[in-house]
């Protein structure tokens, strides 16, 4: 079974409360079995520094491991599939995961919300991903709506994310967009919780199904090939994919549908 994490920050990250060398993070994830380890920080849609991407690429061939990759995590934010990555970015970058990080989520749970929002809102997200998927080289769709999917009400899976999922796997069939099963979509959050399979996790019961669901769609679709992280922010959680590798074995992913990628130098 093929062990690869594509999705961890070190810094340069809002996100990141503690930052770590990449010699550091290496060694963590080849301690756990970890074959092929991604460091993938923000390009943030409205603030895109990628001075820094440099530095890690220096880095990395200063340590000069095959299996050690510079990736980033571009923000998906425009509904005309404006890309905030440049060229030379690319030329230093071995891949590009994408998500949108920066849509107005809490507010359909505002009461103020009519249904006009609401459906402005799905079409916005529909746009911004499907623009994206289309106009912008990335390889992989990092936790495919699973922000959305803590924070809104589960009702509008079946109202409009179901639709939106099926319309975007397609484009990644056509484009060789990676969907990513990732570990960390369990966020806190005030829903009813259960216990699941995973021992650190509790989670709704409603959200666990269709998390389960949405990764069977994908895993159905043969032609759909998958990533596998643990979007860590700190050291200790590098390598922690184990809730992916539950998942591959759960939907019978073959090996051959895991996505590999290769140093570019």
């Amino acid at each position: 079974m093929k062990k690869f994490d594509y999705h961890t920050h070190n810094g340069y990250s809002r996100c990141v409360k503690a930052p770590w060398k990449i010699i550091a993070g290496w060694k963590v994830a080849k301690s756990k079995g970890i074959e092929k380890l991604g460091v993938t920080n923000h390009v943030h849609f409205n603030h895109p520094e990628q001075h820094y991407l440099t530095h890690l690429r220096k880095e990395i061939q200063e340590i000069n491991e095959d299996g050690l990759l510079l990736g980033v995590e571009l923000d998906i934010d425009s509904p005309d599939g404006q890309n905030v990555l440049k060229k030379e970015t690319y030329a230093i970058i071995d891949y590009v995961i994408a998500a949108p990080h920066n849509q107005p989520t809490d507010f359909l749970n505002n009461f103020d919300f009519d249904k006009e929002d609401e459906e402005a809102y799905f079409s916005d997200l529909k746009k911004i991903l499907t623009m994206a998927m289309k106009q912008i080289q990335f390889d992989i769709w990092a936790h495919p709506f699973l922000q959305e999917l803590n924070k809104l009400d589960l009702r509008y899976w079946d109202i409009y994310l179901e639709d939106i999922f099926m319309d975007c796997l397609e484009i990644c069939v056509n484009r060789g967009i990676a969907i990513e099963i990732t570990a960390q979509w369990h966020k806190e959050y005030s829903r009813p919780k259960k216990n699941t399979w995973y021992p650190e996790m509790t989670i709704s019961k409603e959200l666990y199904e269709i998390i389960n669901k949405m990764y069977k769609i994908a895993a159905d679709n043969k032609d759909i090939k998958f990533s596998l992280a643990s979007d860590s922010h700190s050291l200790q959680h590098i390598g922690d994919i184990s809730v992916p590798l539950f998942y591959v074995e759960k939907l019978h992913i073959s090996d051959d549908r895991i996505l590999e990628i290769e140093k570019k130098s």
